[in-house]
C-alpha cells in the first residue's frame, strides 16, 4: 500500500492535494526525496543511480540527467543484508549501523530554498533502495507553486508498506517519509551581542552570509546572548532573538541552485 499527500502553506493560505504514486516491487524500500527544480522525467519513470567515490574517496549516490536537492538517508551495504545509513545532506556522513531488521520507520526533514532566487516549482521525487543495494528514484508529478515569498511551506509526506524476506520468514514494514521545502527570506547580515547579568554588551561580532565562519570567543561573565537577523531590503523587518550560551547559532549560506544552509557559528567559552 502506498500513500502520498503534499500541502502547500502561504501565511494563513493552505492548498491541499493528493496523488498515488506509481507502486513499486515488493522488497524495496522508500528512503525519502529527491527535490527537483524541474519534472525529471514522464510520471512513475524510474531512473536508477550511479553510486562512485567522490573526491573524499566516499560512495556518493547520482542520478544522470537528474539535479535536484537530495533528502534522503542512502544505505551502505553491509554482511547479513543489512545496511549502514548515512545523510545525504552536503558535508553529512553519519553512519548510524541500523540494519535492516531493526529499520527506523520514519524520516523528516527540511530543504530550505531562497525567497529572493526566483519562482521555484518544486517537485519531490521518491526514493527508494533495493534489498541489493541498488537506489533509483521515481519520477513524480509534483504539486507546483512558487517559493519566492518567504514564509512559502510545501510539505510532501508518503507513506509505503513493504513486504521482504529475512531469516527465512516473510516480514512487513511500514516506512513513512516527511519532506518539507521552505522559502526563506535572504540575510543581508548578521548580529551577535554577548551580554552581561546587567544587561551591559560585552562584545559585538557582524557576520554576512557566505564569510567563513571562525571561532568566536566568548566572555565568561556572559549572561545571555542577543542575534540580529537583518534581512535585504524589501523583506521586512530586523529579526531580534534572545539566546542562551547552549543554544546554536545558525548563520545562513546560499548555494547557486538556490538551497540555502546553515552552518553552526562556534563559540569557544
Amino acid at each position: 500500500m502506498r500513500r502520498l499527500c503534499c500541502v502547500l502553506a502561504l501565511c494563513a493560505l493552505v492548498l491541499t492535494g493528493c496523488q498515488l504514486a506509481q507502486g513499486e516491487g515488493n522488497g524495496d524500500w522508500l528512503i525519502g526525496f529527491y527535490v527537483s527544480l524541474e519534472p525529471i522525467g514522464e510520471d512513475g519513470e524510474r531512473i536508477q543511480g550511479v553510486i562512485a567515490p567522490n573526491e573524499d574517496g566516499l560512495d556518493q549516490v547520482s542520478f544522470p540527467g537528474v539535479e535536484g536537492y537530495p533528502l534522503y538517508y542512502r544505505p551502505i551495504p553491509v554482511e547479513d543484508r543489512g545496511f549502514n545509513w548515512s545523510t545525504s545532506l552536503e558535508n553529512d556522513y553519519i553512519a548510524s549501523g541500523i540494519v535492516m531488521k531493526d529499520i527506523a520507520v520514519s524520516q523528516e526533514g527540511t530543504v530550505y530554498v531562497n525567497a529572493a532566487g526566483g519562482g521555484y516549482t518544486l517537485y519531490p521525487n521518491p526514493v527508494y533502495v533495493t534489498e541489493t543495494g541498488e537506489i533509483y528514484v521515481v519520477a513524480q508529478e509534483g504539486p507546483s507553486g512558487r517559493m519566492d515569498e518567504p514564509g512559502t511551506v510545501l510539505t510532501c509526506s508518503q507513506e509505503d508498506t513493504v513486504t521482504y524476506r529475512l531469516d527465512g520468514k516473510t516480514k512487513g514494514e511500514t516506512v513513512s517519509v516527511t519532506c518539507h521545502m521552505e522559502s526563506v527570506a535572504p540575510v543581508e547580515t548578521v548580529v551577535i551581542l554577548q551580554m552581561d547579568a546587567e544587561n551591559r554588551m560585552l562584545d559585538r561580532l557582524e557576520v554576512r552570509p557566505g564569510d567563513p565562519l571562525e571561532p568566536w570567543t566568548g566572555h565568561q561573565e556572559t549572561a545571555y546572548l542577543l542575534m540580529e537577523t537583518h534581512p535585504a531590503e524589501g523583506y521586512g523587518a530586523v529579526q531580534r532573538e534572545t539566546l542562551t550560551k547552549e543554544d546554536p547559532i545558525l548563520i545562513p549560506r546560499y548555494l547557486e541552485d538556490g538551497r540555502v544552509l546553515y552552518d553552526d557559528l562556534e563559540i569557544i567559552w
